[in-house]
């Protein structure tokens, strides 16, 4: 299996803010980007919010300024 290159790309940017295209389970083809993620659909409630509201990234969201809403919805 090899790996993927790293590459700049803004559709490797997930819901989260976080930078898929360094992560190692994506780079080694372990996983696919957030956004190319269904599963994390279910359990990613910032992803869900990011969707629902067509945000690009959870910056976007006023929820985001409060930290006990971050730790609510985050599992980091």
């Amino acid at each position: 299996m090899s790996n993927k290159e790293i590459i700049i790309d803004k559709n490797l940017i997930a819901a989260c803010g976080l930078y898929c295209g360094v992560c190692k389970f994506y780079l080694q083809n372990k996983y696919p980007s957030c956004k190319d993620n269904i599963k994390a659909e279910k359990g990613c409630k910032i992803k869900t919010c990011v969707k629902n509201n067509n945000f690009i990234t959870f910056a976007d969201c006023d929820k985001s300024k409060n930290i006990e809403s971050l730790k609510k919805m985050s599992k980091f």
